[in-house]
């Protein structure tokens, strides 16, 4: 069970449906359609029932109508932008957060707001928007904004001095939930499980 595959159900949980699934993540359907029958051959488990979702990582803690809700752990987003874009609105190691501009995944996406919150800034700097997992990740890459990207999937670009931090500002952890239908038959025990060792590798915990 890797990362991929948990975005992709958590994708169709939160869209609907395969298609807008791969729109928000930025890959074809047909590549979630292969992460959703690899996380089910993995766990030996059908995870759709009449397109419904039988289970999900979310940040929801609150459970559905017929599911239960645990706790996982936390995500934690880095503060990054390219060494260009840092360069030209920083002098020395003050950066004008209010003139540089910034990613926003959705209007839902508040990462960055929290950032620049929590460092005591209430600025309104120009803002772009970067609806798909990759290509908010590229749109950063590419400079065209500073944004709030997963540590564990930004480690490459921060080793090859792709990405920087941003001064300044701190990381946002955000707590994930594991949602699972609450069925008669433990359907779902072997699914649950690797969901809770794959949360132990990658989320943190306290």
């Amino acid at each position: 069970m890797n990362l991929d595959q948990l975005q992709a159900l958590r994708a169709i949980a939160d869209e609907g449906s395969f298609e807008a699934a791969a729109y928000e993540l930025g890959v074809s359907a047909s590549a979630v359609s292969q992460r959703i029958r690899a996380l089910e051959r993995e766990v030996g488990q059908v995870l759709l029932r009449r397109g419904e979702v039988l289970a999900a990582v979310t940040t929801e803690p609150q459970p559905v109508q017929g599911c239960a809700a645990e706790p996982l752990g936390s995500m934690r987003y880095v503060p990054l932008a390219s060494p260009a874009l840092l360069a030209r609105h920083a002098a020395g190691d003050v950066v004008d957060l209010g003139a540089m501009p910034m990613m926003r995944y959705n209007a839902k996406d508040d990462l960055q707001r929290l950032a620049l919150s929590g460092a005591g800034l209430d600025v309104a700097p120009p803002t772009h928007l970067a609806p798909s997992f990759d290509g908010f990740h590229r749109s950063v890459r590419a400079g065209l904004g500073w944004g709030m990207l997963v540590d564990a999937q930004a480690v490459e670009d921060v080793r090859a001095g792709r990405l920087v931090r941003v001064p300044g500002l701190d990381d946002v952890l955000v707590p994930l939930y594991w949602q699972a239908a609450t069925l008669p038959v433990t359907r779902l025990v072997r699914l649950t499980r690797a969901v809770r060792e794959a949360a132990q590798r990658t989320l943190e915990r306290g």
